[in-house]
């Protein structure tokens, strides 16, 4: 098992410990280290987020037959949850759930809007072969 996992799941259970015991006293305090938490582990996970990238580059170049269009579209859309999940999960956290689902809906649109040349072309080829 790799150990970034443990030490993010461990960053993680100290900062929840922490912001709780300070919720009551000062909120402000406690929604900042979790905030800062959130930053850290992204931070810790960033040098294997850009490996996979790197892979997925290597993987695109070697697709033959006009593929490697795809695995960026995919991987632009894998980029677009991964943001709006996170920067929804803060806003969860600070008690605007508002915000949060306005968050996850632009996460929605822009996924939609970024897969719809792939969807387009898939439709067109189903009605070619009917």
């Amino acid at each position: 098992m790799d150990s970034l996992i443990i030490k993010a799941c461990a960053a993680g259970i100290i900062a929840v410990f922490l912001a709780l015991t300070l919720k009551k006293e000062t909120p402000a305090i406690a929604l900042a280290i979790t905030m800062a938490v959130g930053v850290f582990i992204l931070l810790m996970i960033l040098p294997r987020l850009e490996a996979v990238m790197g892979t997925l580059e290597t993987v695109a170049a070697g697709v033959s037959g006009g593929g490697s269009e795809y695995i960026g579209v995919a991987v632009k859309v894998i980029g677009i949850a991964w943001v709006a999940e996170f920067g929804s999960n803060v806003c969860a956290d600070a008690g605007e759930a508002g915000v949060a689902s306005k968050i996850e809906l632009a996460g929605k649109v822009l996924i939609m809007a970024v897969s719809a040349p792939i969807v387009l072309t898939l439709l067109e080829r189903v009605i070619a072969l009917l």
